[in-house]
């Protein structure tokens, strides 16, 4: 028996470090490959973890189902049947296509697992957080190396990425979903506690705030300042970091460009639009039932013939996302929970709850939430939270 923890143990290590390794590589494990949607490594990885997880703690899982209580969760269960009624009825006007597919079983797999490594201690949390921040500094340091040496990286949008300059985008390929994982990493390392010499963690906290100035992504700052206020009478003892990040964005080069430019329009007009033809190609019973989750209309999906790739596919705003997708009924459902366990994480974990008040407050201007590397990032920092 205790070989077989043993064997179990080891191969949940390799699991992780092979984890590790390609989250670090962001967009450069991308793949598309036979027609399918685009995917990552790390989806088959976590696939393959998932199935390892049913097989080999398949009787504790069991038990930690049998042990839920059904009756108390009757808003949960009424929102899951309006998000499977959503499907059927996508289903029936044939706009399910295979990104629906792959969108639905990342996002069940990604909490199965990290929430599966929490509840069996699969992983000692020593070493899960130390993942974390590895992964983080060297994503951080992969930003700079980018910056630094390959500051124009327009040539990107030959494959369907938004062309930057001078913009610190590093292996995410964007600046945006680049400067919320980095917020996250300064809420979480900010108030990790350890032994570390208090200068070093200060300086690298500083690293941080001059990697997320560098990204001149404003959603970042906007989630950036929220956690500061939030978090005030929780762990920060005063905002002179919010005054730091200020000050790095006024000295931060801005050799041209719209994209270092804070006052840019561009950016918000084509969400407004985007926003308003969502709304617009709605059918009135969708107003109520809505799209489906991760469902697109076919004639809104993204043409598979353009000369140009492009990886737009949801909404870049959380509540238009969320209203499109179960309409007003299922958008109801979705804020009433989710100021209930908002308010749970608030007592629970404080830090998690500040680093999913930032992704939340980021998803307002991008589609934050449901980006696998931000969404990954996010449950991954709470489940191995420093308690």
């Amino acid at each position: 028996m205790l070989n077989l923890f043993k064997k179990y143990s080891s191969i949940t290590l390799v699991f992780f470090l092979v984890f590790c390794g390609l989250f670090f590589l962001g967009q450069f494990q991308r793949l598309e490959v036979f027609g399918w949607p685009a995917f990552y490594i790390h989806d088959v990885i976590l696939g393959l973890w998932g199935l390892w997880i049913l097989i080999t703690h398949k009787k504790e899982i069991t038990q930690f189902i049998s042990k839920l209580k059904f009756k108390s969760k009757k808003l949960e269960l009424i929102l899951l049947a309006w998000v499977i009624l959503g499907w059927l009825v996508a289903g029936l006007a044939g706009n399910l296509d295979q990104r629906f597919i792959f969108y639905v079983l990342r996002f069940l797999t990604y909490p199965f697992v990290f929430f599966s490594i929490y509840k069996f201690k699969l992983i000692k949390k020593d070493f899960l957080r130390s993942g974390y921040f590895l992964v983080g500094f060297l994503l951080l340091l992969a930003g700079f190396f980018q910056y630094f040496f390959i500051p124009d990286t327009r040539f990107l949008n030959v494959w369907g990425w938004d062309d930057h300059f001078y913009r610190l985008i590093g292996t995410q390929f964007d600046p945006n979903f680049m400067g919320i994982l980095l917020v996250l990493l300064f809420i979480n390392f900010k108030n990790f506690k350890s032994k570390m010499n208090e200068n070093v963690k200060y300086f690298l906290l500083f690293l941080i705030l001059v990697g997320v100035s560098l990204t001149f992504s404003r959603a970042s700052f906007l989630s950036f300042g929220a956690v500061l206020i939030l978090g005030g009478g929780i762990k920060f003892k005063n905002y002179l970091w919010g005054i730091l990040l200020l000050i790095l964005i006024i000295l931060s080069p801005k050799p041209g460009g719209e994209g270092v430019d804070l006052t840019r329009t561009t950016s918000i007009i084509a969400r407004i639009e985007s926003s308003q033809k969502s709304l617009v190609n709605l059918n009135p019973y969708q107003y109520i039932l809505g799209r489906g989750l991760f469902v697109n209309d076919q004639n809104d999906l993204v043409p598979t013939n353009l000369p140009i790739p492009d990886h737009a596919y949801l909404s870049d705003n959380l509540i238009l996302l969320i209203f499109n997708a179960t309409g007003m009924v299922g958008l109801s459902l979705f804020l009433f929970l989710g100021v209930k366990y908002l308010r749970q994480l608030y007592f629970k974990n404080k830090i998690g709850f500040l680093s999913v008040v930032a992704v939340l407050i980021h998803a307002m201007f991008n589609n934050t939430l449901f980006q696998p590397f931000v969404f990954l990032y996010l449950i991954w920092g709470i489940v191995a939270r420093d308690d």
